[in-house]
C-alpha cells in the first residue's frame, strides 16, 4: 500500500489572530517545539471526512518516532522536506497514479512543516506555513487510549477508531471537529 505523505503524515491568511492561536510554549522553554509528553505516538493520522481548501485536500497529519523528534529538534533546519510533525495535502487538480497495490493517489502533494508545535498528554497543536498554502494551524486532542488500542490491535490501520480530533484553520476557513483514524505505515 502506497502511503506517500501525499496520503500519509491548511492554509489561512495570516492575521494577528493567527499569531495569538500559535501553540503555547511551556514556561521556561526557549524553543517553539515543545513536547511535555514524549510517549510514542508515531503514525499517520488520516481524516475520516474530506477537508479541502481550494485545490488542496488534507491527506494526513503525521507524527514521527521519539528519536526522529529528538534529532529534528536538535537541528530543525537540516531537512527542508521532513519534520516529525507535519501535515500533508493533496493537490486535487493533479493527475492520479496507481500504487503497487492498485490504489490511486494524487501525483502532487505538499508537506507543511512546523514553525511551532506542542505535544502534551492529550493536547497537540501545530503551526506552520508553506509557499502554496500559506499559514496552517491545527489544535487537537489525541486519544491515547484509542491510539494504544489501534497500535496493539496488530493491524496497520484503525479505520473504525477515532484517535485524534481537532480544528484546522486553512485557506481562510476553519474546519471544526475533524476526526482522524490511525495508520501505522507499511
Amino acid at each position: 500500500m502506497r502511503l506517500t505523505l501525499a496520503r500519509a503524515a491548511a492554509p489561512f491568511l495570516f492575521s494577528a489572530a493567527a499569531l495569538l492561536a500559535a501553540p503555547a510554549l511551556a514556561a521556561g522553554v526557549d524553543t517553539p517545539y515543545a513536547r511535555t509528553d514524549k510517549t510514542e505516538a508515531f503514525g499517520y493520522y488520516l481524516p475520516t471526512a474530506k477537508v479541502q481548501t481550494g485545490n488542496y485536500a488534507l491527506n494526513s497529519l503525521s507524527l514521527g518516532t521519539a528519536e526522529e523528534f529528538d534529532a529534528w529538534e536538535a537541528a530543525p533546519d537540516l531537512n527542508a522536506n521532513y519534520a516529525p510533525f507535519m501535515l500533508s495535502f493533496d493537490d486535487v487538480t493533479s493527475s492520479k497514479a496507481k500504487d503497487e497495490n492498485g490504489g490511486t493517489y494524487y501525483t502532487r502533494s505538499i508537506r507543511v512543516l512546523p514553525t511551532a508545535y506542542s505535544i502534551g498528554t492529550a493536547a497537540i497543536s501545530f503551526s506552520g506555513k508553506n509557499d502554496a498554502l500559506g499559514m496552517v494551524h491545527f489544535e487537537g486532542t489525541l486519544n491515547r487510549a484509542a491510539l494504544k488500542t489501534a497500535v496493539d490491535s496488530g493491524t496497520l490501520t484503525s479505520q473504525d477508531k477515532t484517535v485524534l480530533s481537532g480544528t484546522l484553520t486553512a485557506g481562510g476557513k476553519t474546519f471544526k471537529n475533524i476526526t482522524f483514524t490511525w495508520f501505522g505505515g507499511d
